[in-house]
């Protein structure tokens, strides 16, 4: 299918320096990254972008001005727009970050300067727990949005039905082994690979053992 694959364990062995930030791949309007977290970074907000944070291996802590949370690998959580927040680990991990790549003065006005303290928290979602509760691998389960994206949790097994996106998504395996077969050619995606499935293109997905994904689609 000429799919790109990146592995995020090969990305980070060569990040040297902590908070340096590689991309890793663009769909929609939204850029990933993959940036190695040790030490503390400066408080800081996005006023134009929520700034979501997945743990790929390690464990940090989020701080911001509506509460603090600790996020150990499988963990996600989406700080929102316009919220001061800083992120710390005591030891090396691996985080990956998607946020919207549009500059402000395309937004239509969509900036938060300007954040209540207490106002909201900001939750974590835990990848294994979800997992653990999907029954059917034909019904994803909605994990949260940002940004006009949708994030959903797939369970793969066996063979699934043909498929062709309407828009360009972001696929991430979070556990197992996922193969994407198309027309006369197919892809298989390890434990902490993603790809990025091109808008209108036909595929099935198959996982001869339980596997798990992660997609990031337009809502």
């Amino acid at each position: 299918m000429g799919l790109v694959v990146v592995n995020l364990s090969r990305v980070a062995r060569q990040i040297k320096e902590p908070y340096s930030m590689v991309g890793l791949a663009h769909f929609l309007d939204f850029a990933a990254y993959l940036c190695v977290s040790q030490g503390a970074i400066a408080w800081h907000k996005h006023p134009d972008q929520d700034e979501l944070f997945l743990v790929w291996r390690g464990e940090i802590a989020v701080e911001s001005e509506w509460g603090n949370l600790v996020l150990r690998s499988g963990e996600m959580a989406v700080v929102p727009k316009g919220v001061f927040h800083r992120s710390a680990s005591v030891t090396r991990s691996i985080v990956m970050i998607i946020e919207r790549a549009l500059h402000a003065e395309r937004q239509n006005g969509q900036r938060r300067l300007l954040a209540l303290r207490g106002e909201r928290i900001v939750p974590k979602v835990s990848l294994a727990e979800i997992s653990a509760r999907l029954g059917d691998p034909g019904m994803p389960a909605e994990l949260l949005r940002m940004d006009g994206c949708s994030v959903r949790l797939h369970l793969f097994q066996g063979e699934g039905a043909w498929r062709e996106p309407s828009s360009p998504q972001l696929l991430l395996v979070h556990q197992g082994r996922l193969r994407l077969e198309g027309e006369g050619q197919a892809t298989t995606l390890e434990e902490g690979e993603l790809v990025v499935m091109p808008r209108g293109l036909r595929h099935r997905a198959q996982a001869v053992e339980r596997a798990v994904a992660v997609t990031w689609a337009q809502a």
